[in-house]
């Protein structure tokens, strides 16, 4: 797992001047297609990489990152594009996860 720290900083930039202007921003992962993935990206560091912006970001990370990995055929010719059915379901963990953390700001 590789992440430079000024990627962290220009992230994290972004989200106090947002911040400042009064607009709340939130973190989630975009959809991957988890058969996509390498060799290398075992659970644990998966895992690591979920703990790593939970630490880094300063904006709340409102999602788990396995819920973001998606079998192939939830996508439409590319990796980054979700069909129908994976739209729905990716819309669906998002207002999901959503509800959880405004619930817990009540």
């Amino acid at each position: 797992m590789s992440f430079d720290d000024c990627l962290f900083d220009a992230f994290n930039a972004e989200y106090r001047d947002l911040k400042e202007m009064g607009v709340d921003m939130l973190f989630t992962y975009a959809p991957k297609n988890i058969h996509c993935l390498t060799d290398r990206s075992t659970e644990y560091e998966i895992n690591r990489v979920h703990s790593l912006m939970l630490e880094k970001l300063e904006c709340p990370v409102i999602s788990d990152i396995w819920d973001s990995l998606f079998p192939g055929n939830y996508f439409y010719l590319i990796d980054n594009h979700l069909c129908d059915i994976g739209a729905t379901i990716r819309t669906e963990n998002v207002i999901r996860d959503l509800n959880v953390y405004f619930s817990s700001k009540a």
